[in-house]
């Protein structure tokens, strides 16, 4: 066993972190609600959380001299069935037609998975990148969303009815997540990258001149 996944094994039992082969982390988790509809407090709270786990991944690197890139935090939003269901059985459309056995948001739900994407401390290119993935994954799934929908429940509906059904489905959902929700997700996740990169960068800054005057004071003791 190598030193670092000694390490690994140790502070899965001691330390509340993320231990992964060859890597370490922690994890932040959102909301869908809060992403799209409360950005301003998250933010707020993130302000406060985020270099809170900073601090605890420095400490990591520091006291175990576990390496910048070995180190990352794990973004997790919910799935944004119910966010999706919402939208649907309340659209217009939907509320002005005779799709009255539609009004349930039951009929609307669906299984996402749930979004997750690391921020690296050490590579933002390599952040970005996780990012794009997590939007792409995202975004395939709300295509197969559509899709799905559309087969089950025009299955009650009458050939006018599903062509209603249809633009829910690709005249309000789809915008909706394509033109409100992708530029929000991918706003928000920007600035927690370029936060955290910011913050790893002032530690390590501050790290460097503190380390510069404990040299300083040590040569001259020698002398």
């Amino acid at each position: 066993m190598t030193s670092l996944e000694a390490l690994l094994a140790y502070v899965g039992r001691r330390i509340h972190v993320i231990p992964h082969l060859k890597q370490l982390g922690c994890k932040i988790e959102t909301d869908y609600f809060d992403v799209w509809f409360c950005t301003v407090e998250l933010e707020v709270d993130l302000v406060f959380l985020l270099p809170r786990q900073i601090k605890r991944l420095w400490m990591l690197h520091e006291k175990y001299s576990v390496t910048s890139d070995k180190l990352y935090i794990e973004m997790t939003y919910s799935e944004p069935a119910e966010l999706i269901a919402s939208l649907a059985c309340t659209s217009r459309t939907i509320r002005s037609s005779t799709l009255t056995h539609l009004f349930c948001t039951n009929h609307w739900l669906h299984k996402f998975d749930i979004s997750t994407a690391k921020i690296s401390l050490s590579n933002r290119s390599a952040s970005t990148q996780a990012m794009n993935d997590m939007v792409s994954s995202a975004g395939a799934q709300i295509d197969e969303y559509r899709v799905s929908k559309m087969r089950d429940l025009r299955r009650n509906c009458t050939p006018a009815e599903s062509i209603l059904l249809e633009s829910v489905l690709n005249d309000e959902v789809a915008p909706f997540w394509d033109q409100r929700c992708v530029p929000r997700l991918l706003r928000f996740h920007t600035t927690l990258i370029d936060t955290a990169a910011e913050l790893w960068v002032a530690m390590e800054e501050q790290y460097n001149v503190h380390h510069l005057f404990d040299l300083a004071e040590s040569w001259l003791d020698v002398n």
